[in-house]
């Protein structure tokens, strides 16, 4: 009993101090480009669990939202998709979004953003404007078969067959997913 009380008390310890260490800003990739994304980031796992940073904007296009985490992208400044972002709700590296109108059909929820009203909360949890070029560091990490333990590699089965590089991707170039976790986020 007095074990289980311990290590339940030293787990409760562990989390919470882990909830307030700051997120390190990560090497900032000396491109931010599509292109460049695909060749180094998508094409190579080079920077498998390395804390990396890409600037650009965060694309609120198609945005989903699931519970309090919100998913949408991070595009170069010509609007290419450079990476996904799973970003959860807080009072620093995060979105507030101004929900005006809110229909639900067909178990979709469709929403209405007040742009003008919504903002990005950066690492210091000061406000910036969502059409803000920023610095995002995360985490990166890449795809692994649970079995084997090696990274999962796909496969372009025609010219532009993948859905976010459709003007890099080459019929038989093999290419790894990653995502991007830890999230920081910076006004560059």
């Amino acid at each position: 009993m007095i074990r289980l009380f311990l290590y339940s008390l030293s787990t409760i310890t562990l989390l919470l101090s882990s909830c307030n260490t700051p997120l390190e800003k990560g090497e900032i990739l000396p491109f931010s480009d599509a292109g460049a994304v695909w060749e180094n980031l998508h094409m190579k796992n080079d920077f498998h669990e390395k804390r990396i940073a890409l600037k650009g904007y965060i694309d609120l296009e198609n945005l989903r939202i699931q519970g309090k985490e919100l998913h949408c992208q991070l595009v170069d400044k010509e609007g290419k998709h450079l990476s996904h972002l799973f970003i959860k709700e807080s009072n620093k590296n995060s979105l507030k979004l101004d929900i005006k109108n809110e229909e639900k059909v067909n178990y979709l929820h469709y929403i209405d953003i007040d742009y003008p009203n919504s903002y990005i909360l950066d690492n210091e949890g000061k406000s910036l404007p969502l059409t803000q070029n920023v610095l995002v560091s995360f985490d990166i990490k890449y795809s692994k078969n649970a079995k084997t333990d090696s990274f999962v590699l796909s496969e372009a089965t025609e010219d532009g067959a993948h859905p976010f590089f459709k003007e890099f991707a080459k019929k038989g170039q093999q290419y790894y997913f990653f995502h991007a976790d830890n999230i920081r986020i910076d006004k560059i």
